[in-house]
């Protein structure tokens, strides 16, 4: 019988992550659309800055070649959440996604410019 040997390598971060904060906590698309997510990690000069993109579920695929950004396609209408997640810590935040079909999406975009304007109306007096 022959021996075997494992190793386990660890390392011990001397500025450890406190956090991490995404840009973006809502968003609304249409199905092909595509969003971009931020995911900042603190503090800023924590050794292990590396975080993993998650979903729960498959309207939305994530993109996240760009380690501390990440690409959302929407595939089709309902909702997902997307999680972000530190290697360092295990620290969270959270995107709530709704894609919406592209006529829906439409008329929300159009009854949100309405308000907006309405609003910048009434904060200007």
């Amino acid at each position: 019988m022959e021996d075997f040997k494992a190793e386990c390598s660890v390392v011990i971060a001397k500025k450890p992550v406190k956090s991490v904060v995404l840009d973006k906590h809502y968003i609304v698309m249409q199905p092909k659309g595509t969003e971009k997510l931020k995911a900042s990690v603190m503090p800023q000069n924590a050794d292990i800055k590396e975080v993993l993109w998650s979903t729960d579920s498959s309207i939305i695929t994530i993109d996240s070649k760009n380690k501390n950004q990440a690409e959302i396609h929407a595939l089709k209408p309902g909702k997902a959440t997307v999680t972000v997640t530190t290697v360092d810590g295990g620290y969270t935040d959270s995107c709530e996604v709704v894609v919406m079909k592209p006529e829906v999406y439409s008329a929300v975009k159009y009854v949100a410019a309405i308000i907006i304007k309405l609003l910048k109306n009434i904060i200007t007096f």
